[in-house]
């Protein structure tokens, strides 16, 4: 079956258009798509819409193995937001921007929800890395509505800048690592 967008990708191929001309109009496609699709038999208030701090570990589940902090935030209309505190580059990696796209969700238990999340994001480049990539954020995710909190695992894969990162043939040096984070909430006064 085929995705939303994933025609878009094939019209713009064929006809020579750049991979990130396809690209956004698959992010487009999807972010229409997660509107109308987000929450299907999820009735009522959904309580992970909002923000939440996360610390990130490496994907062995070490938890001394901490490799930062994230701002992870979820719309009511299928949107998803990452602000990540390595994001002005750490050894190793390019300095890249907030990651932005959507999310889809499905109900697991009472209070038991099941995020499916797809974002991209730009590195920057710096005199060691010269060359600008499109990193493609994937994250699977659990909230638990009686506790507040959420975990899960994201990879980070790269496409070239005028690549489509929505397509897997194109995404290279996947970066692993598992994450947990509570919602921030406004104080009662």
């Amino acid at each position: 079956m085929a995705r939303p967008g994933h025609a878009h990708v094939i019209a713009d191929a064929r006809s020579g258009r750049s991979g990130v001309s396809a690209a956004i109009k698959t992010l487009k496609a999807r972010v229409a798509a997660a509107r109308s699709e987000a929450y299907p038999g999820i009735e009522g208030h959904l309580p992970f819409i909002g923000t939440f701090l996360t610390r990130k570990y490496e994907d062995s589940g070490n938890l001394d193995g901490r490799i930062g902090r994230t701002l992870l935030s979820f719309t009511s209309d299928g949107h998803a937001h990452l602000s990540d505190a390595g994001s002005s580059g750490v050894p190793g990696y390019q300095p890249f921007s907030d990651a932005r796209g959507s999310w889809r969700c499905e109900e697991k238990g009472a209070r038991e929800y099941e995020l499916s999340i797809v974002m991209l994001d730009f590195t920057f480049p710096t005199i060691d890395q010269p060359e600008q990539k499109i990193a493609h954020v994937k994250v699977q995710a659990t909230f638990d509505d009686a506790t507040g909190r959420i975990s899960g695992r994201t990879v980070v894969s790269f496409a070239d800048l005028d690549g489509n990162p929505m397509d897997d043939s194109e995404r290279h040096a996947p970066l692993i690592y598992r994450f947990d984070g509570f919602k921030i909430e406004v104080p009662e006064h």
